[in-house]
């Protein structure tokens, strides 16, 4: 287990497949980080599964 480091973060919920992650988290980076005047820290992104 693994802990997140203190600070702001954004979360992004995706439904669907694996495979079309990418449609949720690049709109991130491409749009709403650049407007909201914060910065990307050093760090990876983090994922939390839910399977139902």
């Amino acid at each position: 287990m693994k802990t997140i480091p203190d600070g702001r973060c954004a979360v992004v919920r995706h439904l669907g497949s694996h495979n079309r992650l990418g449609e949720s988290i690049y709109p991130l980076y491409r749009e709403r980080l650049p407007n909201s005047g914060e910065e990307l820290r050093d760090y990876p992104l983090y994922f939390q599964f839910i399977f139902s």
